[in-house]
């Protein structure tokens, strides 16, 4: 049974991808140019009629989504203008068994690759994504642990060296922060998979890919 605390977020969740929606088109219309820095937070609250949390929630989904880039310190700038409209819809309506095929079958490529193909900038970033994802799981702070389980599978992908098959997984990332809000209502099962994320990330370090490979796979065993 779904519970109180669970019903809030997923409403959280839901006005932040009206927000995101919203802003996406605006984007895609041209209010908001390519390279063109958004609104600061209080001006985006007061035109979207939301708090703070829920803007900050909206940036994170058309982060990963690719249309905006966040620089520390500067702002959030738009970074495409047009994405694939048909592969996102598809996603977006796809039974929770193709999801998570299309899942396996991406994430288990992109580690295999990401073994190969990492450099000291990826290890880095993937490396304090995951600081950030275990951080949260072991605080049992629910959204925020979703999104930065995310984070750290997109920071993965980018290492990758396939830039579609990053892209294709960016698109992917936005269905599964939904799939998370659905399936689960605790941080357990990804404090469960902390130490399988710490066992994954020293073997694309040590760029051995059948072993990420074999971790990758007890990973993505359930959702």
């Amino acid at each position: 049974m779904m519970n109180y605390t669970h019903m809030a977020l997923l409403r959280k969740s839901s006005l932040a991808k009206e927000v995101s929606n919203l802003i996406e088109k605006e984007i895609k219309e041209g209010i908001y140019a390519l390279n063109q820095k958004l609104p600061i937070e209080p001006e985006l609250m007061q035109r979207y009629g939301v708090g703070r949390s829920t803007i900050r929630e909206a940036i994170k989904y058309l982060v990963q989504l690719g249309y905006v880039q966040v620089l520390q310190g500067v702002g959030t700038f738009v970074s495409k203008t047009t994405i694939s409209a048909p592969i996102d819809e598809k996603l977006g309506t796809a039974l929770f068994e193709e999801m998570f095929e299309v899942r396996q079958l991406l994430e288990l490529k992109i580690v295999e690759k990401a073994a190969i193909n990492r450099n000291s900038r990826h290890l880095v970033n993937i490396k304090e994504k995951l600081k950030v994802r275990n951080q949260y799981a072991n605080e049992g702070k629910i959204s925020e642990c979703f999104h930065a389980d995310i984070e750290f599978h997109n920071a993965v992908a980018e290492s990758c060296g396939n830039e579609l098959l990053f892209e294709l997984y960016k698109v992917l990332s936005m269905q599964l922060t939904k799939l998370y809000f659905e399936s689960f209502s605790d941080t357990s099962i990804f404090i469960y998979k902390n130490e399988l994320h710490e066992e994954l990330v020293k073997y694309i370090e040590s760029q051995k890919p059948a072993k990420a490979l074999e971790v990758a796979k007890k990973i993505i065993a359930s959702p």
